[in-house]
């Protein structure tokens, strides 16, 4: 697991072009995520076993190393078979079960307990399917959507 770069590399867009032309597998499909900074890509090694592949600006890794990463667009675990280790089992279970979490929807009243152990109570809906809160205190806090997958409904 090294670092890949190039002093040559000035757009995204080189840097994605550098590494989906570098896999020896076959390239099944491939995604972005986090504004064009993650690649994700489905392969298929020669003896048809299948895996998934972050490559970061910088670095690339593929799910058998538990990537702390759980973005990958769930389209292409769907193209994936059995996993090759319990460390990529897993992770494609952390995969789905945030992107399931993520989905939800909550309503005016809901009270959860955030990761940081804080319960709120939400006060309003916003868009984008983000959530006005408050804390105990009745201090008020944005809840942007990417968090709800971090929350634990009480």
């Amino acid at each position: 697991m090294g670092w890949d770069f190039c002093s040559a590399w000035t757009k995204q867009a080189d840097v994605k072009n550098y590494l989906l032309g570098s896999f020896t597998e076959k390239v099944l499909a491939h995604k972005t995520t986090a504004y064009g900074r993650r690649l994700w890509v489905a392969v298929e090694a020669a003896d048809g076993t299948r895996s998934i592949v972050l490559a970061l600006l910088d670095k690339t890794m593929d799910e058998s190393m538990g990537p702390y990463y759980w973005d990958c667009p769930t389209s292409l675990l769907d193209l994936m078979g059995e996993p090759r280790n319990e460390d990529a089992r897993q992770w494609r279970a952390e995969v789905r079960r945030r992107a399931a979490a993520g989905k939800r929807t909550l309503d005016v009243g809901t009270e959860f307990k955030h990761s940081n152990g804080t319960i709120y109570r939400i006060t309003e809906v916003l868009p984008r399917g983000a959530y006005r809160v408050v804390d105990p205190t009745g201090r008020p806090y944005r809840l942007p959507k990417s968090h709800v997958a971090h929350i634990e409904v009480l």
